[in-house]
């Protein structure tokens, strides 16, 4: 538990191996780590099957430490009501104490665990697993969070990396703080990239021939829903659904058309019950509509993981409320899509103590990697892959106009695929600045036009449907 006491406290870390299909040529282990922070790993030993990458590695899927089938970090159970997107001035101490119940809580439940769950000792723990396999080196495949991990690992244990992937990747160099208010302006961006794409095409569309007539469209709705709600869409669950709508670029003409299909709702008529369900699919585009078939309790749901909230505190966090409300009354007035409000709120790290410093992420001292990244990704933002690349002196591979957040050997993208492989296999890196089309997550094909002519057809793909292939 405490390396610094090993011959104190143990736990357990889960992992799992999936042999290289070609022993003959296997040159090594590729350990893993789907971000999070707190994501179960072990799903991720699967990550190169049908990739010709599996031919030489054996892949590592791993639980770190606090999570899954490894010794779990809990909190105890804390009210989850939702706070609004645009707080008012009134209401942002309510994310404050939000804030300090779920340190609290994290705080009892964790005990004497909870400060042993840091990056740095994640690091370790990959480090042992290359010693009890016996392993000079590793290669390390990281998504999210993931990509951090890598370069920590690299900085901690140079001499033991060998290739490394960073798939939607978050700037070493920042804190955590930072990287979630760069995901608020990769929202800002993609909202803008809508309104253009729609504003260019309103004679399909008809919400405005401007982006700023398609932005006074989205203050008519939300003027409307600050008053009342259409059926179970409020003004929260509204601008959530703008962030996804306006992120992924293959729903971007199914979100304008839900959007036509509610306006005369706006003018007093019934709202469009089919547009309503589509929108709340785009609020909670993981599926989380509090609708859930009842199961038996588990450990979990008396007692959540507090893996997320243990490693967010490696970093330092502004202690002063004041800090987080300029943030929040920007965003809240400017760009309140995605839950960006969320994004910038107070964190239960601004309570925390006694936590290790974070070790900072130098100059790389070991061979360059690859790192790939999306351009209109808000999990991780293009401009944190991009600093990330140019940081640790990497190829960055590109993927144009795509909102899909995690590429390699998932989304069939054959650019991206054939590039990292290459890199895997032979070690051959790609130029340094490579680009590929987005793959799934493809542009309507709609010609522009304002006037004149039949507006462009709508298509039979459901918004559910879209959302199956990107998320």
């Amino acid at each position: 538990m405490d390396y610094r006491a090993p011959q104190g406290k143990q736990l357990t870390i889960a992992i799992a191996r999936k042999k290289a299909t070609d022993p003959g040529r296997r040159r090594g282990i590729m350990l893993t780590n789907p971000g999070g922070p707190g994501a179960e790993g072990l799903s991720l030993t699967l990550a190169l099957e049908r990739q010709p990458a599996e031919a030489v590695y054996d892949t590592i899927g791993m639980d770190p430490r606090g999570v899954g089938k490894s010794t779990p970090l809990f909190c105890d159970k804390t009210d989850e009501a939702a706070l609004p997107s645009r707080p008012t001035e009134e209401g942002l101490p309510k994310y404050v104490a939000k804030a300090k119940a779920a340190e609290t809580a994290c705080a009892n439940g964790g005990g004497d665990l909870r400060k042993h769950i840091t990056s740095m000792n994640t690091a370790r723990d990959m480090d042992l697993v290359r010693r009890v396999l016996g392993e000079e080196k590793i290669s390390y495949l990281g998504f999210s969070y993931g990509t951090f991990l890598g370069p920590l690992y690299g900085e901690m244990f140079p001499e033991h990396l060998d290739r490394m992937v960073l798939d939607s990747a978050q700037d070493p160099r920042q804190t955590w703080r930072q990287v979630e208010q760069a995901d608020v302006e990769a929202h800002r961006a993609n909202v803008a990239a809508w309104k253009q794409w729609t504003a260019d095409r309103d004679k399909t569309f008809g919400l405005g021939t401007t982006p700023y007539e398609i932005q006074a469209t989205l203050d008519r709705f939300a003027t409307t829903l600050r008053s009342k709600q259409f059926g179970d869409l409020d003004l929260s669950t509204f601008d959530n659904a703008v962030g996804t709508g306006a992120r992924y670029r293959s729903l971007w003409s199914a979100f304008a058309w839900t959007l036509r299909d509610l306006l005369p709702a706006i003018n007093g008529a019934d709202p469009d019950d089919e547009a309503i369900k589509a929108m709340a699919l785009l609020a909670r585009p993981d599926g989380d509509d509090g609708n859930a078939v009842a199961t038996p309790p588990t450990e979990a749901d008396q007692k959540p993981n507090g893996t997320y909230q243990a490693i967010l505190c490696d970093w330092q966090w502004p202690a002063n409320p004041e800090d987080y409300y300029a943030d929040m009354r920007k965003v809240a007035e400017e760009i309140p899509y995605g839950d960006a409000v969320s994004s910038v709120s107070p964190n239960n790290c601004m309570f925390a103590a006694g936590r290790d410093p974070m070790t900072a992420v130098g100059s790389r001292k070991y061979p360059a990697g690859v790192v790939v990244q999306g351009e209109g990704d808000t999990q991780t933002a293009y401009t944190s892959g991009s600093a990330a690349a140019d940081h640790l002196d990497m190829p960055l591979i590109t993927v144009q106009n795509s909102g899909i957040h995690g590429y390699y050997g998932s989304r069939g993208n054959t650019c991206v695929d054939t590039a990292v492989n290459a890199y895997l296999i032979d070690g051959k890196l790609p130029d340094r600045r490579t680009t590929c089309a987005a793959g799934v997550d493809t542009l309507p094909d709609i010609a522009p036009g304002t006037t004149g002519g039949p507006p462009a057809q709508r298509p039979d793909t459901s918004i559910e449907e879209l959302l199956n292939k990107v998320k």
